[in-house]
């Protein structure tokens, strides 16, 4: 992908998505030329990428303004074991609004999350461990 190589890359395919990933994104400087409708990627460091751990939530979500409608929960992710549901609303994430939290990332091994979470009409808390998805070995 624009000229920089991603060495042993795991790709996988989110139902109802079509996004390319923050793991390779985070590789470069994205200019959108909005008049030409083109989208220039120029590589930031080096030309080749050695694989890292990659940390994911594991659930699908839609964005209502009251928070996030979870629509679907992975096996074997940070969400599944936190006992986060498909149906659940998650409403705060480490004391802020998902719309007020910028861009934050977890993405430490182990790294606790707290979330507040509305479920058939309770308010629950959780707590969210995380660990990486795709590991590196």
């Amino acid at each position: 992908v624009g000229g920089v190589t991603f060495v042993e890359p795991v790709l996988e395919e989110v139902p109802g998505t079509q996004l390319l990933g923050g793991q390779v994104l985070q590789h470069f400087v994205m200019t959108l030329d909005q008049r030409n409708r083109r989208l220039q990627l120029q590589p930031i460091g080096p030309s080749e990428q050695p694989p890292e751990p990659h940390f994911e939530l594991g659930m699908a979500y839609k964005p209502t303004d009251r928070g996030l409608a979870v629509t679907d929960v992975y096996t074997g992710t940070p969400a599944e074991a936190a006992g986060l549901e498909a149906g659940d609303l998650l409403f705060e994430i480490d004391g802020s609004r998902p719309d007020q939290r910028g861009c934050t990332s977890s993405t430490r091994d182990g790294q606790e999350v707290a979330l507040s979470v509305e479920r058939n009409g309770s308010i629950l808390q959780k707590t969210m461990i995380m660990r990486p998805v795709i590991g590196v070995d």
